[in-house]
């Protein structure tokens, strides 16, 4: 032990010293190589795409400039004709030219000029003589308005001719819009933005910007801001404006970084000078948290080192005298170690184990569905079962009961998986067993290629000698008759089923008997006592799957008996008191259920047969929102999603969507827990409700199919048939023919 000790100890010292000079060796080559540059490339991105969002805002003020300047066209006083005709004009245009500017909070003046009237300029403040207003810098030279005007190809940000004075105050400094008005020959306007409006509008405080930011028109000259141009700077930038670059971002020089934009549509260019120290803060930060934590690192690993060396052998040593106590059939012979991975082994066995009792389970779901008839195509069948190794190729199908003809009661017959393999009936069958029993029976369904009786009831002759012999039980076979279609299966195991009944199988000599045979004789009516004691099983076990498909064995034994009042009721009540002492069984005080239906049983006859049916699907759907409730496995509470879709889904606009919505969950969160605890998607569950409300009301009611299709919020009413008869394997109107016949 002490060697063992030893090597203990000296894995966990080289352990836990690589975990020390793994993280070291690391940061220093991604701190040298990879880490600032990796993260200044990110700060340069940010900055680049806040110089975008700079761009695109000026060019939505601009837009905003354009769409104003052809209002002035709808504005009769700025017409020129009124100008040379009305000498008090000005007392027209002023106003006007005021609203525009009101209306607008980045404008700080207009100016409108017209060239068919030359000696007067108009301004939201007054009038000018051409001669005494500022004057413009047109291509990098100074001209008057008019000669600025005559030389624009087009709307154009220009300044004014004082905005590059190279000493005084710049607090008056602005940017000019000129463009001609459309649609108005010889107009022209020019909106005046001033710079602190550019500032707060686009870039925010200048104060508290980190950097400089700069626009320039398309030949290069500064536009903003009011201050003299570094002819440097502007020397360096030519070269990439000639190249019509659209952005680009450099390091100018070890303490600036440089980033540019262009905008197509005002031909303006956006630059902004940022400090490498501002650029870099972010990435210094970061760099010194690594160097923080790493630091916190070495000191809490080398204490745990320090700790794993005083106290390595004590963890192992208690988990052995653990194992000791929890697992059992030991070997002597085995340290901690040794019989902590005897023990971990032996939980995966178990592991294994659970889930092949768990896809037993889920195959067995699929085929009572299959057996209830509801799935429209075996191809349906085929691709649920494919995930779980259950597929059905051959084209004809049977169902068989397998039951103790000495009267062992079903569930005691020693059933094991590897008794009734698949091929047991040969190669050209497929035989699928559900651990399920009834009527001291287990349930077969067989799939063959051709149909030959003979040759059927001697393969299951044999099995049943062999099973006999191997249980030391008297078997017998009731077998039903063929079927090719998923819709079929349920009639097979009801003629089965009716084999059993009638007493015919336990008469025969045979130890077979297949309804071929029989079904010239007249069925007989036999108390379902079986049924009904499988049902309570099926319902303090929680066993959903099991609960519908007895229910519907005991419906279609009531159908049958439908002439028969007093059959029919007494059979009713008697399911109703098995749901309601089975759920009993299972205190549930919150639903009361023996109070929702104390005045169905103390009606004495008096209800009629239809609703005694009613009855009974109300119940089985309140017993199933309850089973669903406890088998839940996920964190959320699915007992009161189940509880909400009973109480909402007559509402047209119910879905699943808004039922998400409500419980503050995504979709596909609710449907994944609803299906681990329901075994039903949220859908299928919805509609499954909608389509046994649209059954009470196509028996209950006179509405039309079409008006059941609309309360149940189907907009067209084709795909309310088409659920329906996926459903029911009928259509509404046939469903309701059906009914009124009976």
């Amino acid at each position: 032990m002490s060697l063992i000790r030893k090597n203990i100890l000296f894995r966990y010292l080289l352990s836990y010293l690589a975990v020390l000079l793994v993280p070291i060796t690391v940061f220093g080559i991604v701190s040298d190589r990879y880490f600032i540059a990796m993260y200044r490339n990110e700060a340069i991105e940010q900055n680049q795409l806040s110089l975008e969002r700079v761009k695109n805002s000026f060019d939505g003020q601009t837009r905003q400039l354009v769409s104003m300047a052809a209002q002035f066209v709808s504005q009769p006083s700025l017409a020129a004709s009124n100008i040379r005709s009305n000498p008090t004009a000005y007392m027209q245009i002023i106003p006007v030219l005021q609203g525009f500017d009101f209306a607008n909070d980045f404008i700080d003046g207009i100016t409108y000029y017209h060239l068919g009237v030359r000696d007067i300029i108009y301004t939201c403040s007054g009038t000018f003589n051409p001669k005494y207003h500022p004057r413009y810098t047109s291509q990098g030279r100074a001209a008057a308005i008019e000669e600025m005007l005559d030389s624009l190809s087009g709307p154009a940000w220009i300044c004014t001719d004082e905005n590059h004075r190279s000493s005084g105050s710049y607090s008056g400094a602005h940017l000019e819009y000129a463009m001609a008005v459309p649609d108005m020959p010889g107009a022209y306007v020019v909106f005046r933005i001033s710079e602190p409006g550019i500032s707060n509008i686009i870039f925010g405080s200048l104060e508290d910007a980190v950097g400089r930011s700069l626009i320039l028109d398309e030949y290069g000259q500064q536009l903003y801001p009011a201050r003299p141009a570094d002819p440097e700077l502007l020397d360096e930038l030519r070269p990439h404006l000639a190249e019509g670059a659209d952005s680009f971002a450099y390091m100018r020089n070890a303490d600036e970084y440089l980033l540019h934009t262009r905008s197509d549509m005002t031909g303006l260019t956006y630059v902004r000078l940022v400090p490498a120290a501002a650029m870099l803060e972010e990435v210094i930060h970061r760099q010194n948290l690594f160097r923080f934590l790493l630091i916190c690192l070495l000191l809490v690993g080398g204490s745990v080192v320090y700790g794993m060396a005083l106290t390595h052998s004590r963890p192992i040593l208690r988990l052995g005298l653990l194992v000791e106590d929890s697992v059992k059939d030991l070997p002597g012979q085995l340290d901690g170690i040794q019989k902590a991975q005897l023990a971990i082994r032996r939980l995966k066995e178990r592991s294994s184990s659970l889930e092949q009792e768990n896809r037993r389970v889920q195959r067995e779901r699929l085929l009572l569905r299959l057996i209830r008839g509801k799935y429209a195509t075996m191809a349906a069948f085929n691709r649920d079962g494919e995930p779980l190794g259950l597929r059905l190729a051959l084209p004809r199908m049977r169902v068989a009961l397998l039951y103790g003809s000495g009267g062992a009661d079903a569930d005691a017959l020693p059933v094991q998986q590897q008794d009734l393999p698949g091929d047991m009936l040969g190669p050209d069958t497929e035989t699928y067993a559900i651990g399920y029993p009834e009527q001291n029976s287990i349930i077969l369904l067989i799939a063959y290629s051709r149909d030959d009786s003979g040759a059927l009831r001697e393969s299951l002759r044999g099995v049943c000698r062999s099973l006999s012999e191997s249980w030391s039980v008297p078997l017998r076979f009731a077998v039903g008759g063929a079927c090719g279609t998923a819709r079929d299966v349920f009639d097979s195991y009801l003629q089965a089923l009716s084999g059993v009944k009638s007493g015919i199988a336990a008469r025969s000599r045979d130890s077979v008997v297949i309804y071929d045979d029989i079904r010239h004789i007249g069925r007989s009516y036999a108390y379902p006592k079986e049924e009904l004691d499988a049902l309570y099983a099926a319902v303090t076990g929680t066993r959903i799957d099991k609960v519908e498909f007895i229910h519907d064995v005991l419906v279609n034994t009531i159908r049958e008996n439908y002439p028969n009042r007093f059959i029919i009721t007494a059979l009713c009540y008697d399911v109703v008191n098995v749901y309601l002492r089975a759920m009993d069984a299972l205190k549930r005080p919150y639903l009361e259920m023996g109070d929702k239906y104390a005045g169905f049983i103390e009606t004495e006859g008096r209800i009629s047969i239809d609703s005694l049916l009613d009855v009974l699907y109300r119940i089985r759907d309140d017993a199933i929102a309850f089973l669903t409730s406890l088998t839940r496995e996920a964190p959320g509470d699915i007992s009161r999603v189940v509880a909400y879709i009973h109480e909402h889904f007559r509402d047209p606009d119910f879905c699943a969507s808004a039922l998400a919505e409500s419980f503050g969950m995504s979709l596909s969160n609710l449907s994944h827990q609803f299906k681990a605890q329901t075994q039903w998607t949220v859908s299928d569950y919805i509609n499954h409700l909608k389509i046994n409300y649209a059954k009470e009301m196509l028996r209950g009611t006179g509405l039309s199919v079409s008006e059941i299709a609309a309360k149940l919020g189907y907009i067209r009413t084709s795909s309310f048939i088409r659920k329906f008869k996926q459903h029911e394997n009928l259509t509404p109107g046939e469903y309701r023919g059906a009914f009124a016949e009976k």
